[in-house]
Parts: structure tokens; C-alpha cells; sequence
């Protein structure tokens, strides 16, 4: 039985790995749209107005230019999605490219509602079972260090950190997923001293 998100997941499998061993993959998308399903209503409720069809293009699309240790990453990934609509004689939606450029890293302005709950959807997994968190924590590390790009200690120094950096602040912006910032906040209290200690057995 065909999902609601599987056109979008077609337009863009192309231009994702499948490898389970890494982050960024169409598997990440792939959770990320049952994820807004599953709490669908919840955010149809806290925005009445919000536009479906960019958030579900922006979704489908936010990742798939992703190069590690590049930070144009979104700015490609916008691109690359306009590229995609002019070959199919559409119009590029501008509040598409707007969501996917408001996932890079350091934003914190989210004028519009479908960028709001995709920073909450891709930030999710701060928020889950403690092991989902390390396993993601773990799929980012592989990525960026399977190809010999980073090392081991490089990855987790630069996880511990990010972590640290985002340690005190309110990760999620929406209503529906408010009360997941308390447990983001104790998932990374128990991270970072695992990284701490990880680290000072690697030296």
C-alpha cells in the first residue's frame, strides 16, 4: 500500500545513499516523513496555516547534497532541488528552498511554519531512546570517518563540542515537540560525559 510521502520519496532516492551505516541517507528521510505523520495532527492544530506541500518537498529534499565537512551543504541541496523542478518544467517553490536552507546548523530564526517543524522533525533524534541518540551519534561518526576524511578523535572531539555548545539551550521550537527538550538535555548531559571519557582513554 502506496504512503503518503512515497512520491516525494521517489523524486529524490536517487540522490541518497542507502547505507545503513551512515546518517544522511534515505532512510533518515524515510524517518523523518513518518515522524511528521505520526504527529500530523498535532501539528495541524499549532499551525493551522502551514503549507504541507513545501514541508514535505522540504523534507524529501534537505539532505540530498550532503559532503562531508561542507558547509554549503543546504545551499546545494536548495539548488539541487530547483534543478530538479526546472528539468521537469515546475516551478521551483521559494518557501522550499527557505526550509531546506533554515536546516543548516547555527539557525535560529524560523519565520515560517514549515521550517519550524522540519528543524523539529530533523532534530529529533536528541529526543528519543538514549541508545537511538549514541546509534545516530555513531552513524555521523562513520560518515565522516570511512572514507578517511576525519579520524575517530577529530569526530568526537568536534561531537563533544557541539554538544557542550547546545548543551543549555532549547533544542525544539514547536509546541508538539516542547516538552522533548528535557529529554534532549538529559540524552546529551549522558553523552557528553561518554565522549569525555571515550576521549581521555584514546589519548
Amino acid at each position: 500500500m502506496e504512503k503518503q510521502y512515497d512520491k516525494y520519496l521517489k523524486e529524490v532516492e536517487r540522490y541518497y545513499s542507502k547505507n545503513y551505516k551512515k546518517y544522511h541517507t534515505i532512510h533518515h528521510i524515510k524517518r523523518l516523513f513518518e515522524l511528521y505523520f505520526t504527529h500530523r495532527d498535532e501539528f495541524l492544530a499549532e499551525f493551522p496555516s502551514l503549507n504541507e506541500e513545501a514541508l514535505l518537498e522540504a523534507i524529501a529534499w534537505h539532505d540530498s547534497v550532503y559532503l562531508i565537512g561542507v558547509e554549503l551543504n543546504e545551499t546545494f541541496s536548495a539548488q539541487l532541488y530547483i534543478d530538479y523542478c526546472l528539468k521537469k518544467e515546475m516551478d521551483p517553490y521559494d518557501r522550499v528552498c527557505e526550509a531546506i536552507l533554515s536546516t543548516k546548523i547555527g539557525t535560529k530564526n524560523f519565520p515560517d511554519d514549515a521550517q519550524k517543524v522540519l528543524h523539529d522533525l530533523d532534530w529529533s533524534s536528541f529526543a528519543g531512546y538514549y541508545h537511538k541518540f549514541v546509534d545516530d551519534s555513531e552513524k555521523i561518526l562513520f560518515e565522516a570517518t570511512c572514507d578517511g576524511i576525519y579520524s575517530v578523535k577529530e569526530v568526537k572531539e568536534n561531537q563533544l563540542k557541539f554538544y557542550e555548545l547546545i548543551f543549555n539551550e532549547n533544542i525544539y521550537v514547536t509546541k508538539t515537540f516542547s516538552s522533548s527538550n528535557e529529554v534532549a538535555k538529559k540524552n546529551l548531559e549522558l553523552r557528553i560525559k561518554q565522549l569525555k571519557k571515550e576521549l581521555e582513554e584514546m589519548k
